[in-house]
Order: structure tokens, then C-alpha cells, then sequence
């Protein structure tokens, strides 16, 4: 009998139906919106303790956007003031998400705050980010490369790792395949985050979904390097992963990277929790494997 109780380290919410929908409607999803009065009875129906929110925001594809429309009645004159504004309107949308998101977490115990921080903040700006938002309760910093259109080894983002490394914070990255393209993808493939691992040996970097489609790639990093850890969403019932892995394929590659470097993670609301939690559960794995990748994985790496 289990003993223990579980915890979803990987879920995004939203403020309000229209924008989560307006979020994921290009990805495969379950049909939720995101808002949190969805999220905790999704995770009560699956029995869960707690669930992180790794709530980003996706800058690159907001400035891709904003410049698109703005260009289209501005001088070519004036586009290096269009620039600075759409820069200044996404650092906006960044720190509000982080407030909104502590001010959940702040609401609902259950809800452990990961924020986001982009480099178009500029060094100083994500800095004064990150103090503001440790302050107010934040316990990691989740980035999305693919949709952010940065990579990770931007030496901009230096300082934010190594003040991360210094308190204590867990970093979480997209890692592998995204569903609208290669292009996006390479900016996420595992290869990409050992340096990261190297320099800051004492900073916890989380790879979340087992570098999807870069399987092998993850597996080598974890040889490798021991600050790197995983999450399991989208991995265990094989969304966005066509063919789904076999039970065996599943557990080999769990044992590959390493069971206690594995944490069980559902990606609501692009998938259900209960259907995430029961196909883990359903994987031959011993009781302590078990353990370690509901609980006490999450419990220590992200310190929560």
C-alpha cells in the first residue's frame, strides 16, 4: 500500500479560460483551459498532493507577433522605436504572469510557483526579476526555449543560472521535440544544456519530458553530468510521441537516466493527470521506484 503521498511536478495554468485556450489550441491537448478552478479537482480525481506550476511566457512567439503587426503601418524609420516597444510590452507580460502565478500559489498551498524570466529583460532587469520574485515565494524558474526563441546557452542568461545556483533554485527547460516544427525544436534539444550543466555543476537543471525525440542525447547527459534531472510528462502515455513507447521501452529508459534523477510530471492541461498517474503506475517498476518517481525525487531535486 502506498504511503506516500504524489506529486505532479509539471502543470501550466492560466488566469482566465480565453487565454489558456488561446495558449495551447496549436498543441495537442485534453480539452482544459488551464484555469486553475480546473486544475484542483483534475488533481484531487488523481490523487495528487501537490502540483508545480511552470508558468512561462512565450516571448518569441509574442515579439514574432507584435512586430508583424506593427510593421505593417510603421516607417522604416520608426522600427527600431517599434522594437523597444514590443520589448517593454513582453517584460510587462512577464512580470505580470510571475505575480499572477505567486499570488496562486499564495491562494492554494497545494500550487508550487516556478516562474519565468527572458532575456530580453536584459541582464539587470531578469536579476531584479528574480529577487522580486524569490521574495514573494517563487521555488524555481521554468524556461521554454522553442517558444521564448533563445537558447539556453545565451551567455545573457549566465547570471541568472548562477544566482539560481546560489539559492538553491531548481531550473526547468522545455527539452526536445516540439509539435509545431523542427525549427522550434533545435532550440530545445538535450545537446544544448550541457553546458549549462557543466558550468554550474551545483545547479539543479531539469529536462523536462526526457528530451523527447533526443532520447539518446538525455541519456548521455545523464552519464554525465549528475546535477541533470527529468521529468516524465508526455513520455509516459506518449503524447506528442508517436509511436508510444512500450512499458518495457518506458522502464528502460527510466532506468537509463536514472531512477532517482526521474520525476513523475503530467503537463495538465495538455494531458490528464489520473490517465498519466495510472499508466506510471501500471509500469513494472519495484515499490522503491515507485517512490522515488512519485515523491521523493520531487521532494528533494525541487526541494518542495
Amino acid at each position: 500500500m502506498r504511503d506516500y503521498p504524489i506529486i505532479d511536478t509539471h502543470t501550466h495554468t492560466f488566469p482566465t479560460r480565453e487565454v489558456g485556450r488561446q495558449a495551447i489550441q496549436a498543441l495537442p491537448h485534453q480539452g482544459a483551459s488551464g484555469i486553475v478552478e480546473d486544475l484542483l479537482p483534475d488533481l484531487a480525481a488523481a490523487g495528487f498532493a501537490r502540483a508545480v506550476m511552470l508558468n512561462f511566457t512565450p516571448t518569441g512567439e509574442m515579439r514574432e507577433e507584435s512586430l508583424a503587426r506593427g510593421a505593417k503601418g510603421t516607417a522604416p524609420a520608426r522600427w527600431g522605436a517599434l522594437e523597444e516597444q514590443v520589448r517593454q510590452s513582453i517584460v510587462g507580460r512577464v512580470q505580470r504572469r510571475n505575480a499572477w502565478t505567486l499570488q496562486v500559489a499564495r491562494e492554494h498551498a497545494r500550487l508550487v510557483p516556478f516562474i519565468g524570466i527572458d532575456p530580453r529583460m536584459g541582464e539587470d532587469g531578469m536579476l531584479a526579476e528574480l529577487e522580486t520574485c524569490v521574495r514573494a515565494g517563487a521555488r524555481g524558474i521554468k524556461f521554454h526555449c522553442s517558444t521564448q526563441r533563445s537558447y539556453p546557452t545565451d551567455t545573457g542568461l549566465w547570471a541568472v543560472y548562477g544566482r539560481a545556483e546560489e539559492l538553491g533554485l531548481p531550473v526547468v527547460f522545455h527539452s526536445g521535440w516540439h509539435p509545431l516544427g523542427c525549427h522550434l525544436s533545435d532550440y530545445s534539444r538535450p545537446a544544448r544544456f550541457a553546458g549549462i550543466a557543466e558550468n554550474f555543476p551545483r545547479l539543479p537543471v531539469v529536462l523536462a519530458h526526457i528530451g523527447l525525440g533526443w532520447q539518446e542525447e538525455a541519456v548521455a547527459l545523464a552519464h554525465t553530468y549528475p546535477n541533470v534531472y527529468f521529468d516524465t510528462c508526455l513520455v509516459i502515455t506518449g503524447t506528442w510521441n508517436p509511436p508510444p513507447l512500450s512499458d518495457d521501452e518506458i522502464v528502460s529508459l527510466l532506468r537509463l537516466v536514472g531512477l532517482d534523477r526521474v520525476m513523475f510530471a503530467s503537463d495538465w492541461p495538455l494531458c490528464v493527470p489520473l490517465k498519466e498517474r495510472q499508466r506510471a503506475e501500471s509500469l513494472p517498476l519495484s515499490d522503491t521506484e515507485r517512490r522515488l518517481l512519485f515523491y521523493e525525487n520531487a521532494q528533494r531535486i525541487l526541494r518542495i
